[in-house]
């Protein structure tokens, strides 16, 4: 399904599901993840429960129902870090991610879930490949993707 690009805040949309990228190494202190955990703070208990009791991995998504939202913790990258030119992000988790969003989608009755520029910020990953990936896997759901600012990323 294409994507439906809106410009804000992807914490403050007026859509029931949203989704972010996360690391498999058990730390939500950076980016979008952060705010997401000091917002929601069952996020964060149920990302680092997962990552206690049985380890993360890519492509995996935990979901969480915070009573007013459900929160998709997808995770798309082994590790981060900020080494300039390094993509943290994997785009076979991203596809698997999707995967299962759509499937959660097709389940539940979610005809939309919001987004960020998942993978393209912190995790270094190329948008428009990115997007790709997004576009192919959402069958049951529409891909909202929220930007602060309106801009695309092209490259």
């Amino acid at each position: 399904m294409s994507l439906e690009y809106r410009t804000g805040d992807l914490l403050d949309a007026p859509v029931r599901a949203i989704a972010h990228g996360c690391n498999a190494r058990g730390n939500m202190g950076a980016g979008l993840s952060r705010a997401i955990a000091t917002r929601y703070p069952a996020v964060r208990a149920a990302y680092e429960q997962a990552h206690a009791t049985s380890g993360l991995t890519l492509g995996q998504v935990i979901w969480v129902d915070t009573g007013d939202r459900l929160v998709a913790n997808c995770i798309t990258q082994q590790t981060y870090g900020r080494v300039p030119g390094q993509r943290y992000v994997s785009y076979d988790a991203v596809r698997a991610c999707m995967a299962s969003l759509d499937a959660y989608a097709a389940e539940h009755g979610l005809a939309e879930i919001g987004l960020p520029l998942i993978g393209a910020g912190l995790a270094q990953g190329h948008w428009p490949t990115i997007a790709a990936i997004i576009a192919e896997e959402a069958r049951h759901f529409r891909p909202l993707v929220y930007t602060l600012d309106g801009v695309i990323p092209s490259a």
